[in-house]
Protein backbone atom coordinates (compact mmCIF):
# COMPACT_ATOMS: atom_id res chain seq x y z
CA UNK A 1 0.00 0.00 0.00
CA UNK A 2 1.27 3.46 -0.70
CA UNK A 3 1.61 5.92 2.18
CA UNK A 4 -0.86 8.44 0.72
CA UNK A 5 -3.55 5.76 0.51
CA UNK A 6 -2.80 4.67 4.07
CA UNK A 7 -2.94 8.24 5.39
CA UNK A 8 -6.30 8.79 3.67
CA UNK A 9 -7.84 6.50 6.30
CA UNK A 10 -7.09 9.01 9.06
CA UNK A 11 -8.67 12.40 9.83
CA UNK A 12 -6.83 15.68 10.18
CA UNK A 13 -3.53 14.46 8.76
CA UNK A 14 -0.79 17.10 8.82
CA UNK A 15 2.94 17.00 8.20
CA UNK A 16 4.83 16.79 11.48
CA UNK A 17 7.82 19.18 11.58
CA UNK A 18 9.79 16.39 13.29
CA UNK A 19 9.10 14.07 10.35
CA UNK A 20 6.17 11.86 9.48
CA UNK A 21 2.60 12.94 10.10
CA UNK A 22 0.27 13.76 12.97
CA UNK A 23 -3.49 13.19 12.94
CA UNK A 24 -6.61 12.60 14.99
CA UNK A 25 -6.42 9.32 16.91
CA UNK A 26 -9.51 7.30 15.92
CA UNK A 27 -9.54 5.33 19.18
CA UNK A 28 -10.26 7.85 21.90
CA UNK A 29 -12.23 10.65 20.25
CA UNK A 30 -9.31 13.00 19.84
CA UNK A 31 -10.03 16.71 19.45
CA UNK A 32 -6.36 17.66 19.15
CA UNK A 33 -4.16 15.57 16.82
CA UNK A 34 -2.15 13.15 18.93
CA UNK A 35 -1.49 10.15 16.67
CA UNK A 36 2.04 10.21 15.24
CA UNK A 37 2.53 8.21 12.04
CA UNK A 38 6.01 7.65 10.70
CA UNK A 39 7.59 5.46 8.08
CA UNK A 40 10.94 3.73 8.51
CA UNK A 41 13.44 3.33 5.66
CA UNK A 42 12.38 -0.32 5.46
CA UNK A 43 8.72 0.53 4.88
CA UNK A 44 7.52 -0.18 8.42
CA UNK A 45 4.76 2.10 9.68
CA UNK A 46 5.00 3.27 13.28
CA UNK A 47 1.86 4.51 15.06
CA UNK A 48 2.18 6.23 18.43
CA UNK A 49 -0.70 7.85 20.28
CA UNK A 50 0.91 10.64 22.28
CA UNK A 51 -2.20 11.29 24.34
CA UNK A 52 -3.76 8.03 25.55
CA UNK A 53 -1.17 5.36 24.66
CA UNK A 54 -3.66 3.66 22.31
CA UNK A 55 -2.30 0.38 20.98
CA UNK A 56 -1.52 -0.37 17.34
CA UNK A 57 -4.24 -3.04 17.04
CA UNK A 58 -6.94 -0.68 18.31
CA UNK A 59 -5.88 2.14 15.97
CA UNK A 60 -5.77 -0.20 12.96
CA UNK A 61 -9.18 -1.68 13.76
CA UNK A 62 -10.72 1.77 14.31
CA UNK A 63 -9.97 2.77 10.72
CA UNK A 64 -11.10 -0.56 9.24
CA UNK A 65 -7.65 -1.87 8.32
CA UNK A 66 -5.62 -4.91 9.34
CA UNK A 67 -1.99 -5.25 10.35
CA UNK A 68 -1.30 -6.74 6.89
CA UNK A 69 -2.25 -3.40 5.31
CA UNK A 70 0.76 -1.85 7.04
CA UNK A 71 3.38 -4.20 5.56
CA UNK A 72 5.60 -2.89 2.80
CA UNK A 73 4.20 0.64 2.74
CA UNK A 74 6.07 2.93 0.36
Amino acid sequence: MNIDLLLSNFDGVEDDPEGGWICICPVHGDTNPSLKISLTDGGMVLLVCRSHDCCFADVVAAVGLTAADFRGVD
